[in-house]
């Protein structure tokens, strides 16, 4: 126990306002690398869909085929989880590429949109659920 107390002492007495000062810049450092998926409504995303974009249905394919939103891409969660190396370049040309990204409620496309985030992708919105969408659908 005494080797213990001793060891607690000598580390707390090593440790400097100005180490613990670095310690956290270089945290806060390594946040501000971290790419984040920004969270749009459905009403941005549509007016983001007039553009070169990628929108991404992270559904089962059964709920794609029950009704999706134009021009959207079925690549279930699931498909996303087990690896991203198919999507580059075969439905996503560049991880700079805007992608937007939605599911039924938005659980999944949120999700989703971090493992692209995590991955490097630059452009990744998350616009939530289906549920949510006030344009057309497709059958």
């Amino acid at each position: 126990m005494r080797i213990f107390v001793f060891a607690m002492i000598l580390f707390v007495s090593c440790t400097t306002p100005e180490s613990v000062a670095q310690a956290r810049d270089s945290e806060m450092e390594i946040q501000e690398l971290v790419i984040q998926p920004k969270i749009i409504s459905s009403t941005q995303a549509m007016e983001m869909m007039v553009g070169d974009v990628i929108i991404l249905d992270v559904r089962t394919p059964e709920e794609f085929a029950g009704g999706h939103i134009e021009n959207a891409v079925s690549v279930p969660l699931d498909t996303i989880q087990a690896g991203l190396d198919f999507l580059v370049p075969a439905i996503i040309p560049s991880k700079e590429h805007t992608i937007l990204i939605y599911c039924h409620s938005g659980v999944r496309s949120n999700t989703a949109a971090n493992i692209f985030a995590n991955a490097g992708f630059m452009s990744v919105y998350d616009f939530g659920g289906i549920i949510d969408w006030e344009g057309d659908i497709l059958n």
